[in-house]
């Protein structure tokens, strides 16, 4: 009798052992929050925003948490001392000389083919800036967040950065299938590949929403049959209220979006404008609906008649 008690006490030494082992292989999560609507996950930091696109993601030994809301708490740096120059297309220090990019932190984008994002990330009226991916090898969808699945969103956020890939890409998000509200995209992105989606704002609108957004950034796409546009690439439900005033290039090319169809199905664009110049049309292949879409000069983007 002696041994088996013995021998239990053993077995419950060990499975505390075990127990401990699998708790600490879960990461602690520095952000505060639960990430549900009543108590979401506040970002502060990009040790923070890291951690949710982790958490999103089920990588880095979490179990995932695709339907997470969070709030942005404050504006996020995620290359501190390093800013993207579109005029002299480098990245700089605060002393204005060239960073190797080899020593930036590339961004590993929120949702996952496997994981879409299906939360709601609110980003306050914050800038996230220093946005960097550069992988041309990387076939998988890319942006601030990759994928966004039906009933996600993410809206009230301005990005900064330069993103260089050969796949599909949005400066905010790569692929759409919930709302994309009130966003701004400032990054540079260019896509390589020879059928690549590409947008300022969104790559391809993929069943989703997307109003109320603005694109400042360069969008150029360089594949032989890849589409580009200024607030998205490939558009396959509805934009509305949407501008663009960065320089679009593509074989098919849009001011606002590069094309309004893709198959079958086919998009509604509504309220949108771009400025002069930027692109020779609003839309750049249509087999939608299109109403109010149209260029704009700089006095009348400057005068507020475009908002």
């Amino acid at each position: 009798m002696q041994h088996i008690k013995h021998y239990s006490l053993g077995l419950l030494v060990v499975l505390a052992l075990l127990l401990g082992a699998l708790i600490s292989a879960q990461p602690a999560l520095a952000m505060t929050g639960e990430g549900t609507s009543a108590n979401p996950y506040e970002i502060a930091t990009a040790d923070d925003l890291r951690a949710f696109a982790s958490l999103v993601n089920g990588t880095d030994n979490k179990t995932a948490q695709p339907n997470a809301w969070a709030v942005l708490a404050a504006d996020i740096d995620l290359n501190p001392g390093a800013s993207y120059d579109p005029t002299t297309d480098q990245w700089t220090d605060k002393d204005g000389s060239a960073v190797e990019e080899g020593s930036l932190n590339e961004w590993t984008p929120i949702g996952s083919f496997n994981n879409t994002f299906t939360g709601t990330f609110d980003g306050n009226e914050k800038t996230i800036s220093g946005l960097y991916i550069n992988s041309t090898d990387r076939n998988e969808t890319t942006g601030l967040f990759g994928y966004v699945g039906s009933g996600g969103k993410v809206t009230r956020l301005t990005v900064e950065g330069a993103v260089t890939v050969s796949a599909d890409v949005g400066g905010v998000v790569g692929n759409n299938k919930g709302t994309v509200s009130d966003c701004i995209n400032k990054v540079k992105v260019t896509a390589s590949g020879n059928s690549a989606l590409i947008g300022g704002v969104v790559g391809i609108n993929n069943g989703g929403t997307v109003s109320g957004c603005t694109n400042t950034g360069t969008v150029t796409a360089t594949g032989s049959n890849a589409v580009a546009g200024g607030v998205m690439g490939v558009n396959l439900n509805t934009v509305n209220s949407c501008y663009n005033t960065g320089a679009v290039t593509g074989t098919t090319a849009g001011g606002v979006v590069g094309a309004n169809s893709y198959g079958s199905t086919s998009g509604t664009v509504n309220g949108c404008y771009f400025l002069v110049g930027t692109a020779a049309s609003g839309v750049g292949d249509n087999s939608g609906t299109i109403t109010n879409v149209g260029s704009k000069t700089f006095t009348q983007f400057n005068s507020g008649e475009v908002t």
